[in-house]
C-alpha cells in the first residue's frame, strides 16, 4: 500500500510539472519585435535619392583626412565618458548574471563546532548537577526552485536585454563623441584659417592706409579718408586676439574630450577643411532606424520590460522549491565522518492573499511597457525629423555657399572698379572703404559657410546612425563574454 501511494504521488508530481511547463509557455507571450505604430516612410522627403540598405560605416573616413582618423582613435582610447560607459555596461551585465543565477541550484556548506554546559538541580541529597555537551555538525545543502511558470527565465531574459541596451547606450555615446570630436577639429581648422585670413586682410588694409596717407600728403585725400582707413586697420587688428583666444579655447575643449589635460592637443595651423561636395549615399528610413543605437536601446528595454511583466504574472502562481542536505554529526571530532545524515524536502509556496500586491505589480509593469512604447515612438519620430532637418540644412547651405561665392566674386570686381575710380580722382574714398569692408566680411563668411557645410554633413551622418563596424563587433564581444560568465 505504501508503495502504491508513493507511486501515485510521483505520477501526480510529474503530471503537475508537465502541465505547468506547457501552461508557462502561454501565460504571457513576448513578441520578438516591438510595434511602434508609427508609419515609416519608404524614403526621406527632402531628397531625390531613394536610398538603399547600406550602412554609413566609419563615415569620418569619407572626409579623407588622416588627422581626423588619428583623433578618433585617440578619442576611443582615452575619453573618460566612454570609460564610464563601459563601467555601466559591466554593471548591467553583472545584474544580468545575477538574474540568471536563479536558474541554477544554490549549494553551500556549513560546518559548526559547539560546546555547551547544562546545569540542573536535583533534590537532596544529590543537589546541583551539570554536564558538558560537544557537537560537531557539517552539512552540504542544495536548494533549487523549479521554474514552472517561467518567472526565472523571464528575469534572466530581461537582464540580458537590459545589458544589451546598455551596450547600445554606449554605442550612442560613442557616435555622439565621434561627431563632437570631428566637429571640434573642423572648428579649430576654420578658426586657424580665419586667423590667417585676418592677418592677410590686415596687410591689405595697411597697404590701403599707405595709399591714402600718400594721397593725403599730396592734397588728394582728406583727413576723413585717412581716419576712416585707420579705423578699418584697427578694427581688423582687434579681431586677431579674439580669434587666437578662440583657437586656444577650442583646443582645450578638444583635449578634454580626448581625455587629456588642456594644452596637450594642438591642431596643425596649416590644416585645410575637407571637401564635402558629394552627398553621401542615404539609407532607407527603416534601415536608418536599425542603424541608430538609441532606437535599438529603446526597443531592447521595451522587450526587457515585457519580460518583467511575464515574471510578475508568474509570481502570482505557486512556487515549487526543492531542498537537499547531507552531512555528518557527532559529539566527538574523531567520529565526525561516521554518522552520516541526509534530508530531502520539497515544498510548494502559493500566495492566497497578499492585499493585491502581486496584481498591482503586474499592472505597474504593464504601465512601464506602455510608457516605453510611447517613448519608442517619440524616438523614432525624432530620428526621422533629425534626418529630414539635416537634409534641409545640407541643401540650403549648399545653395547659400554658391550664392556667397558669386557675391564674393562680384565684391572683388566692385573693389577693383572703386579703387580705379578713386585713384583717377573720379570719386572719394568712401566707396572704396565700403567695398573693402564688404569684401573682407564676405571672405570671412565664406570660411564660416564652408565649415558649417561640413558640420551639417557631420550631423547628417550622425542622424543616419553612422558608426564603425569594429566598434559594434567589440560591443558584441562584451555581451558574449558576459553570457559566458553567467553560465
Amino acid at each position: 500500500m505504501r508503495f502504491e501511494s508513493t507511486h501515485h504521488l510521483v505520477r501526480a508530481f510529474v503530471v503537475l510539472i508537465v502541465l505547468a511547463t506547457n501552461y508557462s509557455c502561454t501565460m504571457h507571450s513576448v513578441p520578438s519585435r516591438v510595434d511602434s505604430k508609427i508609419p515609416i516612410p519608404k524614403k526621406f522627403s527632402n531628397t531625390s535619392d531613394p536610398g538603399n540598405k547600406a550602412d554609413n560605416q566609419a563615415w569620418w573616413r569619407d572626409l579623407q583626412t588622416p588627422d581626423i582618423d588619428r583623433l578618433v582613435q585617440e578619442l576611443l582610447a582615452g575619453n573618460l565618458d566612454l570609460q564610464a560607459g563601459w563601467a555601466r555596461v559591466q554593471q548591467a551585465q553583472a545584474l544580468a548574471a545575477q538574474a540568471s543565477s536563479g536558474l541554477w541550484p544554490q549549494v553551500g556548506i556549513d560546518a559548526t563546532a559547539t560546546r555547551s554546559r547544562v546545569s540542573f538541580y536535583v533534590p537532596p541529597p544529590i543537589g546541583e548537577q551539570s554536564f558538558q555537551v560537544s557537537s560537531y555538525p557539517m552539512n552540504v545543502g542544495a536548494a533549487y526552485e523549479l521554474d514552472l511558470w517561467g518567472r526565472l527565465r523571464s528575469m534572466r531574459t530581461a537582464g540580458k536585454l537590459n545589458a544589451d541596451a546598455a551596450v547600445e547606450d554606449l554605442n550612442a555615446l560613442r557616435m555622439t563623441l565621434i561627431a563632437t570630436t570631428v566637429d571640434l577639429w573642423c572648428l579649430i581648422v576654420e578658426q586657424n584659417a580665419q586667423l590667417s585670413l585676418l592677418r592677410q586682410q590686415l596687410q591689405v588694409n595697411q597697404t590701403f592706409q599707405e595709399l591714402v596717407d600718400l594721397r593725403y600728403s599730396r592734397g588728394l585725400a582728406s583727413a576723413v579718408d585717412v581716419n576712416q582707413q585707420r579705423q578699418q586697420v584697427h578694427a581688423i587688428r582687434a579681431q586677431i586676439p579674439l580669434v587666437e583666444a578662440q583657437v586656444s579655447l577650442l583646443q582645450h575643449q578638444l583635449a578634454v574630450v580626448l581625455g587629456k589635460p588642456p594644452g596637450a592637443v594642438t591642431v596643425d595651423s596649416n590644416a585645410n577643411l575637407p571637401n564635402v561636395d558629394q552627398q553621401p549615399t542615404l539609407v532607407i528610413p527603416s534601415q536608418m532606424l536599425k542603424n541608430r543605437p538609441d532606437v535599438r536601446a529603446m526597443e531592447l528595454r521595451i522587450r526587457a520590460a515585457d519580460h518583467q511583466v511575464a515574471a510578475a504574472i508568474a509570481d502570482r502562481f505557486p512556487a515549487l522549491r526543492l531542498n537537499a542536505s547531507t552531512g555528518y554529526l557527532d559529539r566527538e571530532v574523531s567520529g565526525l565522518f561516521q554518522n552520516w545524515v541526509w534530508s530531502l524536502t520539497a515544498n510548494i509556496v502559493a500566495p492566497i492573499f497578499d492585499g493585491g500586491r502581486r496584481a498591482a505589480e503586474v499592472r505597474r509593469n504593464r504601465a512601464v511597457v506602455e510608457e516605453l512604447v510611447a517613448g519608442y515612438g517619440r524616438i523614432i519620430l525624432t530620428a526621422l525629423r533629425e534626418v529630414e532637418d539635416a537634409l534641409v540644412r545640407e541643401q540650403s547651405q549648399a545653395r547659400y555657399v554658391v550664392e556667397l561665392t558669386a557675391q564674393l566674386q562680384a565684391a572683388r570686381t566692385t573693389l577693383q572698379h572703386a579703387q580705379t575710380r578713386y585713384v583717377n580722382g573720379l570719386t572719394d574714398y568712401l566707396p572704396v572703404l565700403n567695398t573693402l569692408r564688404t569684401l573682407q566680411q564676405l571672405e570671412r563668411s565664406q570660411l564660416n559657410a564652408s565649415r558649417q557645410q561640413i558640420s551639417n554633413r557631420i550631423q547628417l551622418y550622425r542622424s543616419l546612425g553612422g558608426s564603425w563596424t569594429p566598434l559594434q563587433d567589440q560591443a558584441a564581444n562584451v555581451v558574449e563574454s558576459s553570457q559566458d560568465d553567467s553560465k
